[in-house]
C-alpha cells in the first residue's frame, strides 16, 4: 500500500474523496472538481488515482503511466488536501475500480467513509463496470454535472440506480467550464497554447517531455 493511501489511516481522517482518470493530462476542471467535492461534502482529503491499464480504454493509446503520474503529482502538489496514489498504476493487469475501493476500504476499516467522484459520462456507463452493484453498495457516488446540464434523462438514471441498486448518490453542480484531456491534446499536437488550461507545471512538463506531439493519445474519465 502507498504512502498517499496509508497516511490517510495514520492521520485519522474519516471522509475521503476518490477519484480515478488517465489524466492523460490532467487539467484544470479535475482540479476544480476535487476542489467543490471537499467543499460540498466536508471532505478532509481527495486522492488521485492514475489508471494503469483501464478495462474500457486501450492502454496502448495512453502516454506512459510515469508521465501521467508524474503530471497529476505537479498538478495537485500546491493543495495539502489533495494526494496521489499509485496503487493502479504499476499494477502490470486491468485496474477495476470495485477491488481499488475494496484494497483502500480493507486498508482503512470501517472508520472511513469513501466519496467515488465520478462524472455524469461514467454514471450511465456504470452498469457495464465489473460488479458494479457491489461498487454502487459499498460507497458514496458523487457525480458532478455542469450547472444548465441536469435534465430529465440524468434525473432518471440517478432515480433508477438509487431505487434499483440502493446506490448513494449526490450530485454535485460544477462551473460550465468545457476542458478535456482529448482537447488540449489535440492543441498540443497543432502547436497551439494550452495555457490556463492546465496548471503551469504541466504545461511545462508537456513541453519538456514532448509530450502528445506524435499521436493523440489518451483518454480520460472525467472529461
Amino acid at each position: 500500500m502507498d504512502s498517499a493511501i496509508g497516511s490517510i489511516k495514520e492521520e485519522g481522517i474519516t471522509k475521503v474523496g476518490i477519484m480515478g482518470g488517465s489524466f492523460d493530462p490532467i487539467h484544470i476542471a479535475h482540479l476544480i472538481v476535487a476542489e467543490s467535492a471537499l467543499e460540498a461534502f466536508g471532505l478532509e482529503k481527495i486522492i488521485f488515482i492514475p489508471t494503469g491499464n483501464p478495462p474500457h480504454k486501450d492502454s496502448s493509446k495512453m502516454s506512459d503511466a510515469k508521465n501521467r503520474l508524474e503530471m497529476t503529482k505537479l498538478a495537485t502538489q500546491s493543495n495539502s488536501r489533495f494526494r496521489v496514489s499509485t496503487i493502479e498504476v504499476y499494477q502490470g493487469k486491468v485496474s477495476y475500480t470495485i477491488d481499488t475501493i475494496a484494497a483502500l476500504q480493507s486498508h482503512w476499516g470501517k472508520e472511513v467513509s469513501c466519496y467515488f467522484i465520478i462524472g455524469i459520462d461514467a454514471l450511465i456507463e456504470i452498469e457495464s463496470w465489473k460488479a458494479y452493484e457491489e461498487l454502487l453498495k459499498s460507497i458514496t457516488m458523487v457525480v458532478a454535472t455542469r450547472a444548465g446540464h441536469v435534465g430529465n434523462f440524468i434525473d432518471t438514471t440517478i432515480a433508477s440506480l438509487k431505487e434499483n441498486h440502493h446506490a448513494n448518490i449526490l450530485p454535485m453542480t460544477i462551473p460550465d467550464i468545457e476542458v478535456s484531456s482529448t482537447e488540449i491534446r489535440k492543441r498540443v499536437k497543432e502547436n497551439h497554447s494550452i495555457k490556463y488550461l492546465v496548471p503551469e507545471s504541466v504545461e511545462n512538463y508537456i513541453k519538456k517531455n514532448k509530450l502528445y506531439r506524435v499521436s493523440d493519445q489518451g483518454g480520460d474519465t472525467c472529461e
